[in-house]
């Protein structure tokens, strides 16, 4: 934990020195033009700021890694500050998350619907804020043991297993409804490890906070980083989805703006919209080289968002 807070503590002290030293640089820059009409080009400011923002800040983050004895003190921070933001600031500002959100799953219990997909980002604010008082309140609860900060520490990930059940709930009608997509992949990831994150602190009653960071990293570089990842799978599985679509209906690709129509009318409207919703994302998210074997859009482009059900749009919003 000490170590942590060196770490970030030299980042944000050096970063501050370089942003304030590109700041000083460029209104030296701007007086040439004030003093001696010498009218300097954007890119010598951005040069600058490259150099002083950024390369001498990291060069001088690296030379301030705590080393030796420092890397290894183990004694909890002594400061009451610390304890008395996380008790009387943070814990009351997550209460009113949990208040919000447990009402909303009344709400939609007694009117027997399916959860707005937005409901997700405030639950995943609530797990941020859970994490960041179990973060904060380890070197509290190391030096004062008080039972108010362990409870804290122990329940308040209980409480917020039923709001991750109401995320799951959201995520797994998106994914049954309207497929895959990366953003969608990474919420799954996130819904289980919250499950994972919250189930053990209360097992182990918090003892421990080192994993929480370990294992988030390492699940994020083993979906991210590998060849195998969540990118690569999505285009696969969208593009595998789209063919098995065109060779049912024995249509051969790839297809010009005139034959996408024909193929769009003959198609039920349903499965018209989610085929070019698919085409569409694809080609956003990715480029055009990754559907030119399904459809030619070198001549005429194939306008997908006009083939996709308003309706449809609406309720992905929705859920």
């Amino acid at each position: 934990w000490n170590f942590t807070l060196s770490i970030l503590v030299n980042l944000l002290i050096t970063f501050l020195i370089g942003f304030v030293l590109w700041g000083g640089v460029s209104i030296l820059l701007f007086s040439l033009k004030l003093l001696f009409s010498i009218d300097l080009d954007i890119k010598w400011y951005l040069v600058m700021g490259t150099l002083c923002a950024f390369y001498l800040p990291t060069l001088l983050f690296l030379g301030r890694i705590p080393k030796g004895e420092d890397k290894h003190k183990r004694e909890p921070l002594q400061t009451a500050f610390l304890g008395n933001v996380m008790r009387y600031i943070f814990v009351p500002l997550e209460g009113l998350y949990l208040l919000v959100l447990y009402i909303y799953a009344l709400k939609i219990l007694l009117q027997w619907e399916l959860p707005n997909g937005h409901v997700s980002w405030l639950v995943i604010a609530s797990m941020i804020g859970c994490i960041a008082i179990e973060f904060g309140l380890y070197p509290v609860r190391k030096r004062e043991g008080r039972k108010y900060d362990e409870n804290v520490a122990r329940y308040l990930p209980l409480l917020l297993i039923p709001l991750i059940l109401l995320m799951s709930i959201g995520i797994y009608r998106r994914l049954s409804d309207y497929g895959i997509t990366i953003h969608r992949l990474y919420l799954v990831l996130l819904n289980l490890w919250f499950y994972a994150v919250c189930i053990t602190l209360f097992l182990t009653r918090a003892r421990r906070i080192k994993w929480i960071s370990i294992s988030f990293a390492t699940l994020f570089l083993l979906t991210s980083a590998l060849p195998f990842n969540f990118t690569n799978f999505t285009r696969r599985q969208l593009l595998r989805e789209v063919r098995h679509t065109l060779k049912d209906n024995q249509v051969t690709s790839p297809l010009d703006a005139s034959g996408y129509d024909k193929l769009m009318k003959a198609l039920p409207k349903d499965e018209a919209s989610a085929i070019s919703a698919k085409l569409s994302y694809l080609e956003g998210t990715f480029n055009r080289e990754s559907i030119e074997s399904l459809v030619n859009q070198e001549n005429e482009g194939i306008p997908f968002l006009t083939y996709v059900n308003k309706e449809e749009e609406e309720k992905q919003e929705k859920y």
